[in-house]
């Protein structure tokens, strides 16, 4: 029922850059802001929030995603990583003004059942800042069962957000009666006295004029609670439905969205579509969307009700059967989040184990670390400590925002996958911890050089690794070396392997910039003949306008160092610029901080005090910055700067001063 009421109130609330539409469940929300869409003929992206958003990486990734219809360029938006989650937020900022090129004008960003993020989720701040980001001709709408959290304070002080709330999303008494209508119903009276009854709640008032089309009477309410209004009437709805209508309904409701393919395969009933079409024609809390399959997804109050009455009927053996099926088809049809949500929801762990490990690389690879530890430990810790593979996986998904848990973590992996004699489980656990080692805050690591042995030995005497997980091996081993062990002679194999790796045409080129870039700080002390083949081989990367990713922003960052060591200052000046760019653009604040020391060598060559001055401000740690990195970034620059200005005794003061 096209409401062009509330569409002028959407008209005119578009003026501003955010839209908050807050209700109680049933008020209508999402059918207006679908309904709107379809009559304005506007361009949207619509995302659909739950609790897994509270990891910021999966914000990032599904958004991403879902934004890809859109992307007439067809370039990649930024991607999370161990380097950018040192500074989500300021990545935030970076992917939103991306989205916001390729979305073009006349955009809406819809963001959907908003109430689910968790209240101390990061991405109420990210939001916050992208609001700020937002240009003319696109628009941010939030559609919430509650109002802006407190992150948004200052944008509602400022009448940034236009609202809209349940006093306007109440149905008026001429759009009940056109409710009633639509169902047959025509006692004027009798809508009257249920639209008082409701005071205007759409989901109460449907369900009530459905029963007196159905009786030929509206019934009086007995309770003021509208949860409880719903259970009541949407359970005689129910109960009046044939069996076989029922047991599909209850079997359907597994599934969180559906095709008419997937319901009929849940329920083995072939008229399963035709039963979901018939209650979206009657408004019955069944959202139908049209596109190259059409999907159905049931309301939350009224999938919640039938999954309550599934659990009242079916058996346990019966409902873990029927999750287990729901979450098969939800993995053939691309969501193998919420399979592996019902498979814990129902304890089969056995199923959510091997789910769980089958999607894990992907998790990780695309940063959705905080959804990937979350599962685990919803397992059973016994089910967790007897799979190694599930103890390297919770270790990995804390080595860049808890590197000292992952170490702990880490370490009983390894132990597991000595006992089962796993030799690659060892390696690439070694490399994990490596990994842990560059994210510490502290920047102390004491058995940093045990790791290292330990992945030096299994390298030696253990068998091949996939070329990609050698690349990711031989890597970071070779930076933990080159940082910590600069004299073992083992950095020459592992700079030999990376060159090698660099020249298999099997393995993607955007995978190789984090290796090339090593494999060029190695060889450039001392101008070794194999550097030409890792410059040649890094070539077609080097080439590209600006770094697309932080692998590149790794070969950038060393490539110039290459041009300073040959004295091709020009060079070194528009690799390390274009780096610091792009290291700024996606939030990658650590890389951007070595970027940033790369171009005070060029300053210090140009005698660049201006330079220089702007760089210090640019590294000046802030809050919580103790990583040595960063400090000894902003030292180095700092005694450049006075050494610039000819002043030797206070900069060698000041590092000894830092030093101590």
């Amino acid at each position: 029922m096209p409401r062009e009421r509330l569409f002028v109130l959407l008209d005119r609330a578009r003026q501003r850059k955010v839209v908050w539409i807050s209700g109680p469940p049933g008020a209508g929300k999402t059918t207006l802001v679908v309904s709107y869409l379809d009559a304005r003929k506007l361009r949207s992206i619509w995302y659909q929030l739950d609790a897994s958003d509270g990891d910021i990486g999966a914000f990032f990734h599904y958004l991403a995603t879902a934004a890809d219809a859109l992307n007439s360029r067809k370039s990649a938006l930024p991607s999370l990583s161990v380097e950018v989650m040192s500074d989500p937020i300021a990545f935030g900022r970076g992917f939103f003004r991306e989205l916001f090129l390729l979305g073009g004008k006349n955009l809406i960003l819809v963001l959907d059942n908003y109430q689910e993020v968790p209240e101390s989720a990061l991405l109420h701040t990210v939001l916050r800042n992208a609001i700020e980001e937002i240009p003319d001709g696109i628009q941010f709408v939030f559609v919430s069962r509650a109002l802006p959290p407190n992150q948004f304070a200052r944008h509602r002080a400022h009448g940034k957000i236009a609202s809209i709330g349940f006093p306007e999303l109440k149905l008026t008494l001429d759009e009940a009666m056109a409710v009633a209508r639509d169902r047959g119903f025509a006692d004027t009276e009798a809508v009257g006295m249920v639209h008082r009854q409701t005071d205007g709640w759409f989901a109460g008032l449907t369900l009530l004029v459905e029963h007196a089309a159905r009786v030929g009477a509206a019934p009086s309410l007995n309770s003021e609670s509208l949860d409880e209004v719903f259970q009541y009437f949407a359970g005689e709805i129910f109960d009046a439905a044939a069996p076989e209508v029922q047991q599909t309904l209850m079997q359907t409701a597994f599934l969180p969205i559906m095709t008419a393919r997937t319901a009929e395969r849940i329920s083995a009933n072939p008229n399963a579509h035709k039963i979901l079409d018939r209650l979206h024609q009657r408004q019955l809390f069944v959202e139908r969307r049209l596109g190259d399959e059409t999907t159905y997804q049931y309301h939350a109050l009224f999938r919640e009700f039938l999954l309550s009455r599934a659990r009242e009927i079916f058996t346990p053996v019966g409902l873990r059967q029927l999750a287990r099926r729901a979450a098969d088809l939800l993995r053939e049809s691309g969501h193998p989040d919420q399979a592996i949500d019902l498979l814990l929801e129902a304890q089969d762990w056995g199923a959510a184990k091997s789910a769980i490990l089958e999607v894990a690389p992907a998790l990780f690879t695309s940063a959705r670390w905080t959804t990937l530890s979350g599962w685990i430990a919803k397992l059973p810790p016994a089910e967790v400590e007897s799979n190694a593979w599930l103890q390297f996986w919770q270790g990995s998904s804390n080595v860049a925002q808890q590197p000292l848990l992952a170490q702990e973590q880490l370490g009983e992996a390894y132990a597991s996958f000595e006992r089962a004699g796993d030799a690659r489980g060892q390696t690439l656990t070694c490399s994990a911890v490596l990994r842990a080692y560059h994210s510490n805050i502290h920047g102390e690591f004491p058995t940093i050089s045990v790791w290292i042995a330990r992945s030096v030995a299994l390298l030696e005497h253990s068998g091949a690794l996939e070329p990609l997980q050698s690349l990711e091996v031989h890597g970071s081993l070779l930076m933990a070396l080159q940082c910590h062990d600069p004299t073992n002679p083992f950095r020459m194999q592992c700079s030999a392997r990376l060159v090698a790796l660099l020249e298999d045409k099997n393995i993607p080129l955007e995978q190789k910039g984090y290796a090339a870039g090593l494999a060029i700080n190695y060889l450039v002390e001392d101008e070794h003949e194999e550097l030409q083949k890792v410059i040649a081989a890094a070539r077609p990367l080097l080439e590209k306008a600006a770094p697309e990713s932080v692998g590149d922003l790794y070969l950038w960052h060393y490539y110039a160092l290459y041009c300073q060591a040959t004295g091709d200052f020009t060079a070194a000046r528009h690799y390390i610029d274009q780096a610091v760019i792009v290291a700024d653009r996606l939030g990658t604040r650590r890389m951007a901080i070595v970027a940033r020391w790369f171009q005070h060598i060029n300053c210090i060559q140009e005698r660049d005090i201006a330079g220089l001055e702007a760089i210090r401000e640019k590294v000046l740690p802030r809050g919580d910055e103790g990583k040595a990195i960063h400090l000894c970034v902003f030292h180095s620059v700092t005694a450049s700067l006075l050494l610039l200005r000819n002043d030797g005794v206070s900069a060698i003061q000041h590092l000894e001063s830092w030093r101590r």
